[in-house]
């Protein structure tokens, strides 16, 4: 038992250019495998591992427990203990491996015709006015599904401010702006909505709740640790 789930993970790491040390790649598989004791994380637990890590709940399964196992060319890759594979870029879920039902094959991040603007945030970015004076810019790109091969639907994307409220979790409390974004398909004539919460000091996501496509799974995600911390 013990093999048959580790070399999966292993061959995945290899696969995908895992550039980390070979002690930091041995102890994330180890986290990954194992897990912890209780989904229900100590701040304490949180604060001491050497690793980003996260909250996830797929559809209306269980809250799992993540860790950030690779970083590159910008994007974060999040394992959880049954070898499920979430990558983000700047807080957006773009690709997804070994969901139960349906997987993100892709959201293309370059060569858009507009930029995510969860790729533009800064600091320094006052975030009410930046959506304000974009609100008629549609970020337009293209997703693709697994299985049954389902590439290069189009999507426009637009954002709308909300308000500024308190998000919570076992690791910390902070003031956040909450976004609701519209993703439409022209093709499909179907639409969505995700949800993002950006912590007011950094404009960097902290929590969300993202779909994968239309009629498709919901991914809720808190970060607990966030990279580089």
């Amino acid at each position: 038992m013990f093999t048959s789930k580790i070399i999966p993970i292993l061959l995945s790491l290899i696969l995908m250019g895992c550039t980390q040390k070979v002690s930091d790649v041995n102890a994330t598989i180890h986290e990954a495998i194992f897990g912890f004791d209780d989904i229900k994380v100590t701040k304490a637990t949180i604060n001491d591992s050497p690793y980003a890590s996260s909250y996830v709940r797929i559809g209306n399964g269980p809250q799992i427990f993540m860790v950030l196992a690779l970083v590159e060319n910008g994007q974060q890759k999040w394992l959880s203990s049954d070898k499920a594979m979430l990558v983000t870029e700047n807080g957006r879920i773009v690709k997804t491996l070994a969901l139960p039902q349906d997987n993100l094959a892709k959201i293309s991040t370059k060569n858009s015709t507009n930029p995510d603007f969860l790729s533009q945030l800064t600091p320094q970015t006052d975030l009410k006015a930046y959506i304000a004076n974009n609100d008629a810019k549609a970020w337009k790109t293209t997703f693709d599904w697994m299985p049954n091969y389902r590439y290069g639907y189009q999507a426009n994307i637009t954002w709308a401010y909300q308000y500024e409220q308190l998000v919570k979790s076992e690791a910390w409390e902070k003031q956040a702006h909450y976004i609701i974004e519209t993703v439409y398909f022209p093709s499909l004539n179907e639409q969505y909505q995700n949800h993002f919460w950006l912590d007011v000091k950094t404009n960097q996501v902290v929590r969300s709740i993202q779909y994968l496509g239309p009629g498709m799974d919901r991914i809720e995600m808190t970060i607990l640790k966030p990279y580089g911390e």
